[in-house]
């Protein structure tokens, strides 16, 4: 099947948001230690060579940090469907 840019829709390029989710009003003292957990592994040489091998580009945002992100994807998403006409204005 054709690609969405192919069917002549104006798309924004994305990344494919994933991260490590956890329950709302964890406390702060688990998630700064889950913040630290992550970051050291994205960090690691190993992690990186692996992801790079297969063409994955990982970028590390801490717990506050991805919320504003996710919240950005979201509002982008959500105009761009409204531009296109797939959800009412």
């Amino acid at each position: 099947p054709p690609a969405m840019g192919e069917l002549g829709f104006k798309l924004p390029i994305y990344s494919l948001p994933m991260g490590l989710f956890a329950t709302k009003n964890l406390p702060d003292p688990i998630v700064a230690k889950l913040d630290d957990t992550v970051r050291k592994i994205v960090e690691d040489k190993d992690f990186v060579a692996k992801n790079k091998s297969a063409d994955l580009v990982m970028e590390y945002r801490n717990a506050a940090d991805a919320e504003k992100y996710l919240a950005r994807f979201r509002d982008n998403l959500t105009t761009f469907f409204k531009e296109e006409g797939f959800v009412k204005k």
